[in-house]
């Protein structure tokens, strides 16, 4: 439309520059104007005119020459010759031609821009409708995820329940069968304490009473399902009490057999003039231990030390306790 509005504008101008032109060759006298022949006559009828007071000229354009007067207020319909009509209509023609091309080139422009403007919004509605696609497919693929997920999960959870069920099965079964335990190892405590000794346990005695030297240990423990007291560990000249702590555990209670020789009081003369060292029964009975364990030990440390001929026993509670001065006020008291 702007171009339309440009084209009709320069022919505007392109008009009134010709118009101007005949104008002013009417001025110059080039052109010839038919004056009717009343008015030719009028004119000599008429009277001198009253010269009127001059005004004050106002300069004119250079290239214009003063306007004739005919003493009419109306300006004459100018007359052409044939090669100024020709011409004339020449720049008509030319600016009709002008203006009928930009219209033409205008409508084809505007044509075009509405081609485009349809091309460009087809291509955006083809994005779009893409862009939904994709988008569909995105969603439809994150839900799919999310539901595998959630089935994994579940399969997940089911299996995790079922190990919790067998675990809390096994659990159960565990306690169960340490509470028959339990109470099968109290029945037999309460009903018999009497424990045999194990293959090489009676040996070891008899040479430990008779052989030992001081630092010199045994260390027994009761196997209650087989009914025994067996050898756990033998050893020889051990260099002071402390390294005999080191061979006990904190958990677990035991029966020590200790060949004392820290103070020479405690020493016994032998009936063939050789000093024989103090045998030490230590009971270790932790803290934190089993009530049914302790009470295997308590109640066969008596058969024990008859066994191995021993008129006392010490009890020991804690390993930090076990020293040479710990032993000599447990044998003094």
């Amino acid at each position: 439309m702007l171009d339309i509005f440009l084209s009709q504008a320069c022919c505007s101008s392109l008009r009134k520059t010709a118009n101007d032109e005949v104008t002013a060759k009417a001025f110059q006298g080039e052109v010839k104007f038919n004056v009717p022949a009343k008015l030719e006559s009028s004119k000599k009828r008429q009277k001198p005119a009253v010269v009127a007071p001059k005004k004050k000229s106002v300069p004119k354009p250079p290239g214009i020459p003063p306007a004739q007067t005919t003493g009419s207020t109306a300006l004459p319909t100018p007359t052409y010759s044939p090669s100024e009509m020709r011409e004339r209509e020449a720049r008509v023609a030319a600016l009709d031609a002008d203006r009928s091309s930009e219209t033409k080139a205008a409508q084809q422009r505007d044509a075009a821009r509405r081609a485009q403007d349809a091309k460009d919004a087809e291509t955006e509605a083809a994005r779009r409708t893409e862009l939904r696609r994709s988008q569909t497919a995105e969603m439809d693929a994150l839900a799919k995820q999310a539901r595998a997920d959630k089935d994994e999960r579940e399969l997940q959870m089911q299996g995790e329940q079922a190990r919790l069920a067998q675990e809390k099965e096994r659990q159960a079964s565990i306690v169960q069968m340490a509470a028959a335990k339990r109470a099968s190892s109290v029945r037999s405590v309460e009903s018999d304490f009497s424990y045999t000794c194990a293959e090489g346990l009676e040996a070891a005695l008899k040479g430990f009473r008779k052989s030992g030297d001081g630092g010199d240990c045994l260390i027994v423990k009761i196997d209650h399902a087989e009914g025994e007291l067996q050898l756990e560990q033998s050893c020889k000249g051990l260099r002071s009490v402390a390294a005999l702590a080191e061979l006990l555990d904190e958990t677990k209670p035991r029966f020590v057999l200790y060949m004392h020789n820290n103070n020479n009081s405690n020493k016994v003369a032998h009936a063939q003039k050789r000093m024989l060292l103090p045998i030490v029964l230590i009971l270790h009975l932790p803290v934190h231990m089993p009530t049914s364990a302790k009470m295997l030990y308590t109640r066969s440390v008596g058969a024990f030390a008859d066994a191995c001929k021993v008129n006392r026993h010490l009890t020991l509670n804690d390993l930090d306790e076990l020293t040479a001065e710990w032993i000599d006020d447990q044998l003094k008291a």
